[in-house]
């Protein structure tokens, strides 16, 4: 449409609404519509004209104001003007103040919207009895479902936009714009890659993401200052710096991004990937979100690390790190493998973890046999005792085929790694295959440590020494650890020295080894370990009631001091007070096999409870039947057994009981008939 505008003279200038004029000619115009006599009319459809340009059109209605500023209809088009250019117009209503209409009612709505006054603007609307109004409020303060139901496609995308989980549930929302014809709002959604209109703040909010995200950033704060600040806008600044790796200036702008919008989830999440502090209360359906509110409780040792909504990757990760049952090398070695490619680990971290747990039984001390049910003899659960195998089998596998295992993925882990981390796992490497030139090579001072078993001065050197006389010791290789352990004064090294000359006393029948293993013992009697290994020395020389008294003191601090209790126990022939002993550790199997012998041995109702306790088969049925021998038939029928045998020996022993206490009875009713006879 072209509308002619007279400027005097016969002159006029001639307008374009679908091209209308800007820069300079925007001016002329302006100054031809304030000179000449058009038509409020007129200029109202140039303002319109400028639809796209509201700044521009605020200027005609502004100009056009000042001839008549009673005149509403320029002021409440001037106050829609004001709200498409992004601005509150707070000052154009209060030039209203005594003007009732329903159309300033829901500008004035469209204003509280602005301010985010959303019960004040339901009010407006309502009193309009504007619907759309009163929905996008509904919408705004949460009542989804209500808004949901108004005939607005882009309202109802909106609703479903904001109960999205995923980028599956985007295709009804695109649906309803694209049936809109909102190209802008797809756009900004990155649902499309045309739009309408380069002014709608949706679509200058994605250029200026992709401007950022591509780096061109000179373009994207030229964009940036045609934007009213907010939350977003301030966040996309912060990004820049962050990007640039200015991070104190891309706190500053986070913060402020904040300040505008506590709830800005963005703004928060970068924030603290720079402060690593802790996450708000916010959440956010996004797993990356979920995964580093996480992390952050775990950096910071919180202990309500909630893990809802995290991924499986991280899930694992922490699972690895921070499970349990993390001593059982299968379990462990199981997560491991799940970590290869995980996104939260770098993968030679992975390959050298798992590598290490592969062997992590045969090198450092682990009390491993002390966790082993069956655990019978009269040792402290270290190294290399109660394998009778050569090659030495670990968890039913060869130690020499888990060291191939581990050496394959510690090399892997070699081969993956930066430069600074190549040492430690050639330390590994070489620690795991014995492999003395590797470790020669090494700077590390836990090589040289390693390597400095003939040294003169090896009492000096600290714990990895001893760790690796157990390693010798779980290799079976005694006189090597035998060796390493009489240059050391630790209390390790003590324990170590001390099982071995029992080893030597057991399988050698060395009458002396006795004694020097208490002399070892004796050097670190501070520990319950000692304390213990004294205790089986004393046992095996018979002193029999010594060592029950040392025993009893061991079991305050370590459980498994009750095994050499009930054996030395059972040596006494104790056999009772033996029973109370390996109850107090039922769930080990060597206690609950030697708990059914000796309830045999015993034969007594309260040992079989013991058993029943224990749950050891076939315990309860021998209860019941003790029970039916000794006429106790009332605690019998509490154990509830199903047997058909023992339910007729029951029904008998009962019958039996019966016909005796009435036969006892007769018998009585004699004597008193007698005795009434006899007087």
């Amino acid at each position: 449409m072209v509308i002619k505008i007279s400027t005097g003279d016969d002159e006029s200038i001639s307008f374009d609404a679908e091209n209308p004029p800007l820069g300079l000619k925007f001016d002329e115009l302006l100054k031809a519509l304030e000179a000449g006599d058009v038509p409020a009319l007129v200029q109202y459809k140039i303002a319109h004209g400028y639809r796209r340009h509201p700044k521009l059109a605020m200027k005609i209605l502004e100009q056009l104001s000042r001839v008549d500023d009673k005149d509403y209809n320029t002021l409440l088009l001037l106050l829609a003007c004001r709200l498409q250019a992004g601005m509150d117009g707070i000052d154009v209503v209060q030039r209203m103040e005594f003007y009732e209409s329903p159309m300033l009612d829901i500008l004035k709505g469209f204003v509280s919207l602005k301010k985010k006054s959303y019960d004040s603007a339901l009010f407006l609307f309502g009193k309009a009895r504007f619907a759309l109004g009163i929905q996008i409020c509904n919408y705004y303060l949460g009542n989804i479902g209500e808004a949901k139901k108004f005939d607005s496609k882009v309202l109802r995308g909106y609703c479903l936009l904001k109960e999205a989980r995923d980028n599956e549930e985007l295709g009804e929302i695109e649906r309803l714009f694209r049936d809109a014809n909102k190209k802008d709002l797809l756009f900004g959604l990155g649902l499309g890659d045309e739009y309408e209109d380069e002014g709608n703040i949706d679509v200058k909010m994605r250029l200026v993401g992709e401007l950022v995200d591509r780096e061109e950033f000179p373009r994207a704060h030229e964009m940036m200052e045609t934007m009213p600040n907010n939350a977003e806008i301030l966040y996309l600044r912060g990004k820049i710096e962050h990007k640039k790796r200015d991070f104190e200036a891309a706190k500053k702008y986070y913060m402020e991004s904040l300040g505008c919008d506590r709830n800005f989830i963005k703004s928060e999440y970068n924030l603290q990937r720079i402060v690593q502090d802790k996450m708000g209360n916010g959440s956010y359906r996004c797993s990356e979100f979920s995964d580093f509110k996480a992390y952050l409780d775990l950096k910071n040792k919180s202990t309500d690390m909630n893990l809802e909504g995290c991924s499986e990757d991280f899930r694992n990760a922490v699972l690895a790190v921070l499970g349990e049952n993390t001593k059982r090398v299968d379990t462990l070695v199981r997560r491991y493998m799940r970590l290869i490619g995980n996104p939260w680990i770098e993968n030679f971290v992975v390959m050298n973890n798992i590598g290490y747990s592969l062997c992590r039984y045969l090198r450092p001390f682990e009390e491993y046999e002390e966790r082993q049910e069956g655990n019978d003899r009269f040792l402290i659960g270290s190294i290399g005792i109660d394998r009778e195998d050569n090659k030495c089998l670990v968890d039913g596998e060869m130690i020499e085929d888990r060291v191939k295992e581990a050496e394959k993925y510690l090399r892997r882990a070699l081969d993956e790694c930066p430069d600074e981390y190549k040492e430690v796992i050639r330390y590994n490497l070489g620690y795991v295959t014995e492999d003395r030139g590797l470790l020669a090579e090494l700077s590390l001072e836990e090589s040289r440590r390693l390597l400095s078993v003939e040294g003169e001065e090896a009492s000096s050197i600290p714990n990895e020494l001893e760790l690796l006389g157990f390693y010798h010791m779980r290799r079976k290789e005694f006189k090597l650890a035998k060796k390493i352990f009489q240059k050391l004064d630790t209390l390790y090294s003590s324990i170590g020295l001390g099982n071995i000359y029992i080893r030597s006393f057991c399988k050698d029948r060395d009458s002396s080894a006795l004694g020097k293993a208490m002399k070892a013992f004796a050097k670190g009697m501070r520990s319950y370990y000692c304390g213990n290994g004294i205790g089986i020395c004393l046992a095996l020389k018979g002193r029999l009631e010594e060592a029950i008294n040392i025993f009893n003191n061991v079991t305050i601090d370590w459980v498994g001091g009750y095994v050499n209790l009930g054996n030395t126990l059972i040596l006494c022939k104790r056999y009772r007070e033996a029973m109370d002993v390996f109850s107090k550790i039922s769930s080990m199997r060597y206690s609950r096999q030697m708990l059914e012998k000796l309830c045999r041995i015993v034969n007594e109702v309260d040992g079989y409870r013991l058993c029943v306790d224990a749950g050891i088969p076939g315990a309860k049925e021998k209860l019941f039947e003790l029970l039916v021998e000794q006429s106790r038939f009332e605690e019998a029928e509490k154990l509830r057994v199903v047997d058909q045998r023992l339910m007729k020996m029951y029904d008998e022993k009962k019958e039996e009981e019966k016909k005796r206490k009435e036969e006892l009875r007769r018998k009585a009713e004699e004597m008193r008939e007698y005795r009434k006879r006899r007087r």
